[in-house]
């Protein structure tokens, strides 16, 4: 590492081009080849996909999406002025691009599709449009956003006309929000005052929307190449920019000791890679790890997000140790230096290239000096606004300001005193913060145990969607079953007499609402019968409804060699939960083991990676309790803009696991490398923890609340409900791990363990490979020569 790091520092130049070269050339590409992600619930072998192959073999129209235009007159329906502009509206809806037919209201098959429920009778129905294909993003400014204008043009006093279903939730996930920008402003204010520097606010920014840029280029591009959903981008949106600014603030923060211990500024980055930087690229690959371990789980719909979010972390990760150290090294000392002050420098720079004669460079350089003395007073006016007055003020209310001191840290001087203190006290105690801190956990993992999966239908859309005023309109005219219809799809070598039977059993189920006549297929091979539950697609009766349809009239006639299956949302996701639940002990024992394996290699321990292991599992779960709280049983639910509950998506529990197992192992292998780094120097446990917690737990916590202040923002601001789900428990499980299991847990428990800690059967260390986080012997290579020499003075990592 130390000889990759000094040759970064001699090629920074090429480094930096090479990252911009990069950047630009991918987005050129992703701009011309477009993106073409699509979801692909294709799950082997289930009912609900047998139901869809023999839909896609024999109607191809009825194999697409599907959506529900609804009406609501107020003169009713059959009044000739609405039903003809109604009709109209159908007519040019039937010609947009993708549309294969059309069920109107009005037509003997679309007989149902009037209400006769109490005041709506009459007044609200629907049209059934299917699409031949289904809708993507790609696709939707042609096929979908037509058919929206359509709707608009229709819709007047007195007739409103609203959308719902996937093609036009589709089109409403394409319109941006500021979650983004909101985001990585928060990591901005985080970092400035951490800092106290542009310069040092603005590097793991840099890098990590370099390496996000590039990957969402990436994955726009490999999203002709394999399935992707398109969650998958912000996904990997929100994990790149989280582990990219963390990433980069470690090795800041060591680079930025290295220069108070006096250290020449490349030998500062050199030995920051080969502290920090080794730290950041275990952590990575834990973080890879995990979600590539999403292929265990043999669904292909999560094959596209586990490539995509992998991909990013690897350039994130890459950044970090390339992009960033040559940044550094173009920096140096000017890092701690305010804006204004490095302002300042380059105008009189410039303006002695005219005093020393130098007028042809003068001239070129007038455009970039012209543009330094705008920006000079505006600096200086932003130091005086950000930096001198809020710490003057904080100062006269007695309230600490973050220290930024750029003199060199003398031998006895303590680079974090607090957080010295705070690892001092656990040691001293570790019983009683242990148990405190278990117990939180356990109490915040109580609701993990009501934990139900399924889908979330439009009910839970924003009140102002045309999906969630669809939505509303069929649940008062029809039932919430309406907004989620079951689809049985039966082969006709059954006979029209067991059609009808099969009809009738249906008809007579009660948690039925309605029960439409078989229709058939083109070919006259199968016949489709659908069936309208008296419960919305999340509800647990609607997933007991499919299950007792399934058992109690569609088992018989698959025993008698008739092929009968029954797809639909809720048939779909119950099939998907069922799948994962099988495969889910499979996908986390792998997680786990290799994670456990690779803390083995590094820390030559058992404890330890039986420790991370265990708390990273009730911190998840804990997270989880968290998430079923707030989304299904509405616990403060309104403070991010969800206005009903609703079950958990069937794969948000997989994702999720991988993501945070990831991100918990990344500040386990943070602060246990220092740790272990002090453990192998003193030989002393307690002090090993009290100082690894020193000098670690500050920039920690710091890293946290960058991540949190990001996954917050998605979390709050987008309109998605997945989205929210991951902010969610993304948010909760970082703040958990940072500032209870890291910060209190971890220190309290290797202080009951004492010296056992680091206990290896002699046969095992033997036969284990050995990887060196810190570097295995405090090593100097002079950043000219290339000569390494031995040192006696470890660096102490600080914030």
């Amino acid at each position: 590492m130390r000889s990759f790091a000094t040759w970064i520092t001699h090629h920074r130049k090429i480094v930096v081009f090479s990252w911009i070269a990069i950047v630009l050339a991918t987005g050129f590409a992703a701009a011309q080849v477009g993106a073409d992600f699509k979801e692909d619930f294709n799950l082997p072998k289930s009912d609900s996909q047998k139901a869809i192959t023999m839909l896609e073999k024999n109607y191809p129209s009825q194999a697409g999406d599907t959506a529900q235009i609804v009406f609501y007159a107020q003169d009713g329906l059959e009044d000739p002025a609405v039903k003809a502009k109604i009709t109209a509206a159908l007519g040019k809806i039937a010609k947009v691009k993708g549309i294969s037919d059309i069920t109107s209201p009005y037509s003997p098959e679309g007989a149902v599709q009037i209400s006769t429920i109490g005041t709506s009778k009459g007044k609200i129905g629907f049209a059934t449009v299917n699409w031949a294909e289904p809708v993507t993003m790609e696709t939707v400014d042609t096929e979908v956003d037509p058919v929206q204008k359509v709707i608009d043009e229709t819709r007047e006093a007195g007739l409103d006309v609203q959308a719902g279903g996937n093609p036009f939730i589709t089109a409403q996930q394409s319109e941006s929000n500021a979650s983004e920008t909101v985001g990585v402003a928060a990591a901005m204010l985080v970092l400035f005052i951490m800092f106290g520097t542009l310069l040092a606010m603005g590097m793991p920014i840099i890098t990590a929307l370099l390496a996000v840029g590039t990957a969402s280029s990436l994955i726009t591009l490999s999203s002709h190449v394999f399935t992707t959903a398109q969650f998958a981008t912000f996904l990997s949106v929100m994990i790149g920019l989280g582990v990219g600014i963390d990433y980069a603030l470690f090795i800041i923060t060591r680079f930025r000791q290295g220069l108070r211990e006096g250290v020449d500024p490349r030998e500062a980055i050199v030995t920051s890679m080969d502290t920090a930087g080794r730290a950041v690229m275990f952590a990575g690959i834990t973080v890879m790890i995990a979600l590539l371990g999403l292929f265990l789980v043999g669904i292909s719909f999560l094959h596209g997000p586990a490539i995509a979010a992998s991909v990013t972390v690897l350039l994130t990760m890459s950044a970090a140790l390339t992009l960033l150290p040559s940044l550094l090294t173009i920096a140096g000392h000017k890092i701690n230096d305010p804006f204004y002050a490095v302002l300042l420098e380059a105008v009189k720079r410039n303006l002695n290239k005219f005093k020393t004669g130098h007028v042809a460079s003068g001239i070129v350089s007038l455009p970039l000096l012209l543009l330094q003395c705008i920006l000079l007073p505006l600096s200086y006016l932003f130091f005086g606004l950000v930096i001198w007055l809020p710490s003057k003020i904080l100062t006269l209310l007695h309230i600490p300001v973050p220290s930024r001191k750029r003199e060199v840290l003398q031998a006895d001087e303590l680079a974090h005193p607090r957080w010295h203190k705070w690892s001092a006290m656990i040691q001293r105690r570790p019983w009683p913060v242990a148990i405190v801190a278990t117990a939180i956990l356990f109490v915040l993992a109580i609701p993990a145990l009501s934990l139900q999966l399924g889908v979330a239908d439009s009910g839970t859309d924003p009140a102002d969607t045309t999906t969630r005023k669809a939505y509303d309109l069929l649940a008062k005219g029809f039932g919430p079953g309406f907004n989620g219809p079951l689809t049985i799809v039966v082969e006709n070598s059954a006979g029209e007499a067991k059609l009808l039977a099969l009809t009738k059993e249906l008809d007579s189920n009660p948690n039925v609402a309605e029960v439409t006549p078989p229709i058939p297929s083109p070919n006259k091979k199968i016949s489709i019968i659908t069936v309208y539950p008296k419960t919305s697609p999340q509800s647990h009766l609607t997933n007991e409804l499919v299950d007792g349809i399934r058992k109690d009239n569609l088992a018989a006639l698959n025993a008698a060699g008739v092929e009968a299956h029954i797809a639909g949302i809720t048939a779909v996701f119950d099939d998907f939960s069922n799948l994962i639940a099988k495969r889910l002990p499979y996908f986390i024992g792998a997680v786990v083991l290799l994670s456990a394996l690779l803390l083995l290699a590094i820390f030559r321990s058992i404890a330890i990676p039986i420790k991370a292991v265990a708390m990273n599992l009730i911190g998840i779960v804990a997270a989880f309790g968290v998430v079923v709280a707030v989304f299904q049983w509405g616990w403060g639910a309104s403070l991010i803009g969800v206005t009903s509950t609703a079950p958990i998506i069937a794969f948000l529990p997989v994702m999720m696991f991988a993501i945070v197992f990831g991100l918990s192992m990344d500040y386990e292998v943070f602060l246990m490398s220092r740790i272990h780094e002090e453990w192998e120097r003193r030989g002393d446990a307690e002090r090993a923890v009290v100082e690894g917690m020193a000098a670690t737990g500050g920039v920690i916590t710091a890293a946290a609340v960058i991540m949190i202040s990001l996954f917050a923002s998605f979390a709050a601001l987008s309109d998605d409900l997945t989205t929210k789900l991951f902010g969610v428990g993304l948010a909760t499980t970082i703040f958990l791990d940072a500032f209870l299991i890291r910060s209190a847990l971890v220190p309290a428990v290797m202080a009951i363990l004492g010296e056992k800690a680091w206990y290896m059967p002699k046969w095992l260390d033997r036969i284990t490979p050995r990887l060196n986080v810190e570097p295995p012997e405090n090593l100097h290579t002079d950043p000219v020569t290339g000569e390494t020499v031995h040192v006696d003075k470890p660096v102490t990592e600080q914030t």
